[in-house]
């Protein structure tokens, strides 16, 4: 099934869960270009630049760039050095590799919508993970005390304005009835 699709100005990409299609022809016929053997949740293009494409993969969570539409990706190594990175996960996955990031997912994107270095993800379960530089350095929060981020997107009249939906987060033993989850907004 198909996750993700987005449009780069002369072709669509779609991210699925062996890879990044490409369609030339207004999306009649479709062809893996990339991410081979990724499960591909997510893909944003740039608002200031629309040669870069980034994509949000799962098991383990990662972060791929693209800097000429789709054509070719390099993984962002630096995402996966963000504070907690080593712990985020769902716990107790039957099949998962054992060890911390190895069931996490990278489940959602969002640019700012005036600068196109400044992105978030939002990592199941681990928080939202943001950049200021392209991906050169990342910071990490836990909105709401839910790590269990599902959907992020960034206001388009207040920059650095988010908003996000959370599941019940994982991170505990908690009854689910305990945990918070659903909407929330930034300052």
């Amino acid at each position: 099934p198909v996750d993700r699709t987005t449009f780069t100005g002369e072709r669509l990409l779609a991210g699925a869960e062996d890879g990044v299609y490409r369609s030339a022809d207004g999306g009649r016929t479709w062809s893996l270009a990339g991410l081979e053997g990724c499960a591909v949740l997510a893909l944003e293009v740039s608002p200031t630049d629309g040669n870069v494409v980034v994509a949000a993969t799962t098991r383990p969570a990662a972060v791929y760039r693209s800097a000429d539409r789709g054509a070719t990706w390099s993984r962002v190594d630096s995402f996966n050095s963000a504070p907690g990175a080593d712990t985020w996960g769902v716990p107790s996955v039957p099949g998962a590799a054992p060890g911390p990031r190895s069931n996490a997912r990278a489940h959602t994107i969002a640019f700012d919508p005036q600068d196109g270095e400044r992105c978030w993800v939002g990592v199941e379960v681990g928080g939202l993970a943001g950049t200021d530089d392209s991906g050169e350095s990342w910071w990490t929060v836990v909105p709401g005390n839910n790590p269990d981020v599902h959907a992020v997107v960034a206001d388009p009249t207040q920059q650095g304005r988010l908003y996000l939906s959370a599941g019940f987060g994982r991170l505990s033993d908690e009854p689910r009835e305990q945990r918070s989850a659903g909407m929330f907004g930034s300052n």
